[in-house]
């Protein structure tokens, strides 16, 4: 007796026997089968496309398990990544804080001058730091679902240039090229300002970091017919389209070594999805590898008549 019919002879047992093959239960009824030759005949199929069916859905579970194992693995290594990258963050800008706070305290600079550029220090970095933790913050309370935003009429020009004036004296300082350009008499957008500004810091930030050796920046506002339209290009070290694609997962930093040397928590973009989304507005993002990269904003404007 060859092999395969000793394994047509078991499943016919199996089916015979009422065995069960996943969701399939063989039956008994000779009223649905033809009576015994039809079961013969038809057994050993069913019994087999069964069996694919229930091999078939097994296969998924265990795809669908390893995709969900390897996500979580994926988010334990971003979020320990995350916390190393805060406590470089915070490390750095409170060290400088309080070396010159300590040398103002003892006396050491009298220089009306230089006392005064150290007060301008500190608060810079103060400034950057609460940015930092507002973040940190603004993105617990996304994840909790506790993020309230304020909408109301607001100057998107205004809150730009507040935005700019933040990051100046650090391009200023780093020798950047700036341009900034906000169209007079923009109409008025309905949004909450301080998440606006965050946009645009989270913006200004990233193209300060990934600068790369052409150390260039601009900001530019404008409007389209149904737009307010916002602009941040930069010269820097530009990213791949799976970067791009990427831009938004909480925690993630491209591989790029270039980008592991710079300070950053992978927050920016995550936060700046959230804000975007609750003010129906839209990014756009243009990039190439060492040659830099632009962000669009696109800001829905009120509709006329309403």
């Amino acid at each position: 007796m060859n092999r395969k019919r000793i394994v047509i002879l078991v499943v016919v047992a199996l089916l015979q026997a009422g065995f069960t093959f996943g969701a399939y239960v063989t039956l008994h009824s000779a009223a649905r089968d033809g009576g015994p030759a039809g079961r013969s005949a038809w057994a050993p199929v069913l019994a087999a496309a069964a069996l694919v069916c229930t091999v078939a859905a097994w296969g998924l579970v265990a795809w669908v398990l390893f995709r969900v194992a390897a996500r979580q693995r994926e988010t334990v290594r971003l979020q320990r990544r995350f916390v190393a990258d805060i406590s470089h963050e915070l490390k750095t800008p409170l060290a400088l804080v309080r070396m010159l706070a300590e040398t103002l305290r003892d006396g050491r600079v009298s220089d009306p001058p230089r006392v005064h550029e150290y007060h301008i220090t500190i608060t810079r970095e103060a400034e950057r730091l609460s940015a930092l933790l507002e973040n940190i913050l603004d993105y617990s309370r996304i994840e909790s679902g506790q993020k309230q935003y304020e909408i109301t009429e607001c100057d998107i020009g205004d809150v730009a240039r507040q935005a700019w004036q933040l990051f100046e004296p650090q391009f200023a300082g780093d020798g950047f090229t700036v341009e900034l350009e906000i169209e007079e008499d923009l109409p008025a957008v309905r949004g909450d300002p301080q998440a606006l500004g965050q946009l645009m810091i989270n913006l200004l930030q990233n193209a300060h970091r990934y600068s790369g050796d052409t150390k260039f920046v601009r900001l530019t506002v404008g409007r389209e017919p149904e737009n307010i339209v916002i602009t941040v290009e930069d010269h820097g070290i530009g990213m791949s389209r799976n970067q791009t694609q990427r831009l938004g997962d909480s925690f993630y930093r491209a591989p790029d070594p270039r980008v592991r040397k710079t300070r950053g928590t992978g927050l920016g973009h995550a936060i700046i999805k959230h804000i975007l989304a609750a003010h129906n507005g839209k990014l756009g993002v243009y990039s190439h590898p060492s040659l830099g990269s632009t962000f669009v904003v696109r800001l829905p404007l009120p509709a006329t008549g309403t």
